[in-house]
C-alpha cells in the first residue's frame, strides 16, 4: 500500500496522536505543509496522501459524498496496474450516419430509442450531420472503466 485517500476529519485526529506528534518534531518539512495548510504532505509516513473531501457521487438525483469525514482508504500506486484492469463498457450511440434531428426524434419514445442507440462496445464512432449552420462532427468513442481484479487491493477505514 503506496497510497491514502482520506476525509476531511483524518488531518485532526493525526494532530492529536502524540506519535504522529513526534513524528512531525522530526520532519520539518512536513510539519510545515500540515501546519500551513491543514492538508497532508505526500511523503508524510512513507505514503502518498490524497485527499477527498469533495468526492461525491449522484444517486437518484441527489450527489452523496461516497467518503466521509472520517474516511480512510489504502490502495496500491494507480500506476501499478497489476490490481486492476480496463473492462469494455456498452456505450448507446447511432448507428452510423445521422442528425441531430433524427437524434431528437429517436428520443421521444423507448422503442425508437433502443432502436437508433444499439449499444456499442470497444471503440466505435458515428457522425452527426447538422443542416443550420452545415456541419457534420465525427464522434469517436471508447467507453471502458476500471475494474479491481485483486480482492485485497484496498483496505478502508473509519477514524471515530
Amino acid at each position: 500500500m503506496t497510497d491514502v485517500y482520506y476525509g476531511l476529519n483524518i488531518p485532526e485526529y493525526l494532530a492529536k496522536n502524540t506519535s504522529f506528534q513526534e513524528y512531525l518534531k522530526r520532519n520539518p518539512m512536513f510539519r510545515d505543509k500540515f501546519t500551513d495548510s491543514g492538508e497532508i504532505a505526500d511523503g508524510t509516513l512513507g505514503l502518498r496522501w490524497h485527499p477527498v473531501e469533495n468526492a461525491t457521487s449522484v444517486l437518484a438525483g441527489t450527489a452523496t459524498s461516497w467518503a466521509g469525514d472520517n474516511y480512510l482508504a489504502f490502495s496500491p500506486p494507480p500506476g501499478d496496474d497489476s490490481w486492476y484492469e480496463f473492462i469494455q463498457c456498452g456505450l448507446p450511440a447511432p448507428a452510423g450516419i445521422t442528425s441531430e434531428t433524427a437524434m431528437q426524434q429517436a428520443i421521444l419514445s423507448a422503442e425508437s430509442l433502443s432502436a437508433a442507440f444499439p449499444i456499442k462496445y470497444g471503440l466505435h464512432a458515428y457522425t452527426v450531420f447538422n443542416a443550420d449552420p452545415v456541419a457534420a462532427k465525427v464522434i469517436v468513442a471508447n467507453y471502458s472503466v476500471p475494474a479491481i481484479k485483486s480482492p485485497n487491493a484496498f483496505m478502508f477505514g473509519d477514524c471515530a
